[in-house]
C-alpha cells in the first residue's frame, strides 16, 4: 500500500479500536484489489484488448469493464484513475482515504454485486483524462436488446410523447426515477427495514430512492431509448448521479432529486462544465427549481451540495458505464440492512463522514 507508519498512525490514533480495526480491514481489500488486476490493466492496455477475463488466479475482473468503452481500456491515462488503481494516483493523503473508504463502504453495502462491480471500474475524472472521458471515445453504444426486459420498457413507456429533441426525453426519464419513491408503501420506512442492490426490475417494484442505484436504472432507461449515459459518482459528497450523452453533449443530472443545470443557451450542463464555470448552478430559472423532488429542496441540492462541494476543486468525480446487455455478468443479490450492518457499513460510513467533514471544512480555510 505504500502508507507509512506515521501516516496510518495519523489516521488511526483518534479512532477506537473498532474503527482502527475497520480501517484495517478497508486497506487489506483494497490492497487486495490493487495488487490483483486484471489482464487488461497487469500487462498494459495499450498492448492488450481487454478480453473480460483476469489471467491471475486470486481474482476476476469486475463485469463493469465489459460495459466501458473499448478505447477507454486501452488507454493509460484511463488505466491510471480506474478503480482501485487511481487510489494511488490521487492527490493529498485525507483525498486518498476518503476515495479508499467509499470504495470500503459500497462494498460494505452491496458485496460483490453489481453496485461494487461498477464501482471497481469507475473512472476518476482528471486533467489527464477528460479530453477522453469527453471526447468519442467516452461514448457508449446502446446494446439493449429489444424486448428483451418488456417490465422495463414499459415504466418508460410514453417518455418520447411530447419530446422535441433527445434532451426532453431524457428528463421525461429522470422525472420518472425521482417520481419513484412514491410507489414505497412506508415513505419513513426504518434503515432496520431497507433492503439494498437487485434488479431494475426490482427497484421499480419496491419503489427505490438510494441515489447509487437509482443512477443504475437511469443508465440502464437511457439505453432502453437508445441513449448512451453513464453514472456519475461525487467521491466526497457521498453521491451519485449520471450524464446522458444528448444532441451531442453530455448532461448532467440527479435522478434521485431532480437536480440538473441548463446553460444560457438552453442545453443542458455536463460535469466538466459545471467544475469549469460553477456560476451556471446560481443562473437556473423556476422550472427547473420547481424540479427537485418534494421531500428536498433548491438551496440544499442545488447550492449546498452541487455548488459548494461537488464541483468544487475538493470533489472528487467519477464515471462508471453500465449495460443491460452484459446483465449475465453482474450479481444482482440483494442484502438486508442487518447483514450489510454485519459487514461493517456504519463503521466505515463513520469513518468516511469524518474525511467527507474534514474535506469540505478545508473548502472553508
Amino acid at each position: 500500500m505504500n502508507i507509512s507508519t506515521a501516516q496510518f498512525g495519523a489516521v488511526t490514533s483518534t479512532c477506537s479500536i473498532l474503527r482502527h480495526l475497520a480501517m484495517l480491514a478497508m486497506l487489506a481489500l483494497i490492497a487486495i484489489t490493487v495488487g490483483c488486476r486484471c489482464c487488461c490493466s497487469r500487462r498494459g492496455l495499450q498492448r492488450q484488448q481487454c478480453t473480460g477475463r483476469c489471467r491471475c488466479p486470486r481474482t476476476v475482473v469486475s463485469p463493469g469493464c465489459l460495459s466501458m468503452p473499448m478505447a477507454l481500456r486501452r488507454h493509460p491515462d484511463i488505466v491510471r484513475f480506474t478503480g482501485a488503481e487511481a487510489f494511488h494516483n490521487i492527490t493529498s493523503f485525507d483525498r486518498r482515504n476518503c476515495y479508499a473508504l467509499h470504495y470500503a463502504q459500497l462494498f460494505a453495502n452491496y458485496g460483490d454485486t453489481v453496485e461494487f462491480q461498477m464501482t471497481r471500474q469507475m473512472i476518476v475524472l482528471d486533467s489527464s483524462n477528460s479530453k477522453l472521458l469527453y471526447g468519442p471515445e467516452g461514448i457508449p453504444q446502446p446494446r439493449y436488446l429489444r424486448n428483451s426486459r418488456p417490465h422495463l420498457e414499459a415504466f418508460i413507456a410514453g417518455v418520447r410523447d411530447g419530446a422535441s429533441n433527445e434532451q426532453d426525453i431524457v428528463l421525461a426519464i429522470m422525472r420518472r426515477c425521482r417520481d419513484l419513491h412514491r410507489l414505497d408503501p412506508i415513505p419513513e420506512r426504518p434503515w432496520e427495514q431497507w433492503v439494498f442492490g437487485g434488479t431494475e426490475e426490482q427497484l421499480i417494484e419496491r419503489g427505490e430512492r438510494l441515489c447509487e442505484v437509482m443512477g443504475r436504472l437511469f443508465v440502464a432507461l437511457c439505453e432502453i431509448e437508445g441513449i448512451p449515459a453513464r453514472r456519475v459518482a461525487h467521491i466526497v459528497g457521498g453521491h451519485y448521479a449520471a450524464e446522458a450523452y444528448v444532441d451531442g453533449h453530455w448532461f448532467y443530472l440527479d435522478p434521485r432529486f431532480g437536480v440538473y443545470f441548463l446553460k444560457p443557451d438552453g442545453t443542458g450542463a455536463s460535469v466538466a462544465e459545471l467544475l469549469d464555470n460553477p456560476s451556471i448552478i446560481d443562473q437556473q430559472n423556476d422550472a427547473v427549481k420547481a424540479e427537485i423532488v418534494e421531500y428536498s429542496d433548491w438551496e440544499t441540492r442545488a447550492l449546498s451540495r452541487c455548488r459548494d462541494l461537488y464541483f468544487t476543486t475538493v470533489e472528487m468525480n467519477g464515471f462508471e458505464y453500465y449495460s443491460l446487455a452484459d446483465a449475465a455478468s453482474y450479481g444482482y443479490a440483494t442484502r438486508t440492512y442487518a447483514e450489510a450492518d454485519a459487514a461493517g457499513l456504519n463503521i466505515y460510513n463513520t469513518l468516511y463522514v469524518d474525511h467527507i467533514n474534514k474535506l469540505k471544512a478545508s473548502l472553508k480555510k
